[in-house]
């Protein structure tokens, strides 16, 4: 019989750094490119900003913030995203590994006739 798996569990791409395994854990920390970011965005973001900012979709924030990734607050009805708490969790991802698909054998095309040999076929004398 199938074992259940939770469904985030199946879809999950990026491995997760345990929050007490971050090497990145405050602003002094960040890279410089998040740094400026973080010094020039709001503290916190309504959730369409925030999901342009760590790219990802709206179920995925609630995802993280449930897990302790992201801080999220309370405004009335809105939720608002702590931007530096997106920003640290984006510098805690792992960096991409990527790698090339196989080369494929091309059939190439005869190369074009230079000029040179174009103005030696006018030249010739018919027969």
């Amino acid at each position: 019989m199938h074992t259940p798996v939770a469904r985030s569990a199946i879809h999950r791409k990026i491995p997760i750094v345990p929050i007490c395994e971050r090497r990145i854990t405050s602003h002094e920390q960040l890279p410089p490119h998040l740094r400026h970011q973080a010094d020039t965005l709001p503290p916190y973001l309504p959730t369409k900003d925030a999901q342009k900012l760590a790219g990802r979709g709206r179920s995925l924030m609630y995802e993280h913030a449930a897990e302790g990734r992201i801080k999220a607050v309370k405004n009335g009805a809105a939720i608002l995203w702590e931007t530096l708490s997106i920003l640290i969790d984006l510098a805690n991802l792992p960096p991409a590994t990527l790698s090339l698909p196989p080369r494929r054998e091309t059939k190439r095309a005869p190369p074009a006739p230079t000029a040179a040999a174009q103005v030696e076929q006018h030249l010739e004398p018919a027969e």
